[in-house]
């Protein structure tokens, strides 16, 4: 039996936690992107610019990720008149908002918790440790 390589061990890391992100989601009823979407608003990104230049998302993208949000009340849509009399929307965190985003933290702590428990403290240093320095020689490549 051979090893697989590091990086497709990354790859199949990658898939099955995208798989139990997207479980927890649904979870809360949302998806992967507006449940971080609702994570960059609870922590005071308001308006529409903002949170399009932090997650570098077009706007037709984002304005569909903000009705649903604010259809499912995890948001909440505000009208505030502009500087040059050009009305436009702010967006804050519901309780219910908070309480998802709560709910959603405490489960991935909990997995983390169960992922590693039979790990000693220097093995899990190790890992972050080397996964910092595998983050840190990706960024050569962008």
């Amino acid at each position: 039996m051979s090893m697989r390589s590091s990086l497709d061990s990354l790859l199949i890391l990658e898939r099955k936690y995208h798989n139990i992100l997207a479980e927890v989601a649904k979870q809360q009823d949302l998806t992967i992107a507006e449940w971080q979407l609702l994570i960059k608003i609870n922590n005071g990104l308001q308006t529409q610019e903002q949170l399009a230049h932090t997650t570098k998302l077009n706007i037709s993208t984002l304005s569909r990720q903000l009705a649903r949000l604010d259809a499912k009340k995890f948001i909440t849509k505000m009208q505030t008149n502009g500087t040059r009399g050009r009305g436009y929307f702010t967006y804050s965190g519901t309780e219910k908002g908070e309480e998802a985003v709560q709910k959603m933290q405490s489960s991935l702590k909990t997995l983390e918790q169960k992922l590693f428990m039979r790990w000693s403290d220097e093995e899990t240093t190790l890992l972050q440790v080397l996964l910092n320095r595998l983050v840190q020689s990706m960024k050569r490549f962008d």
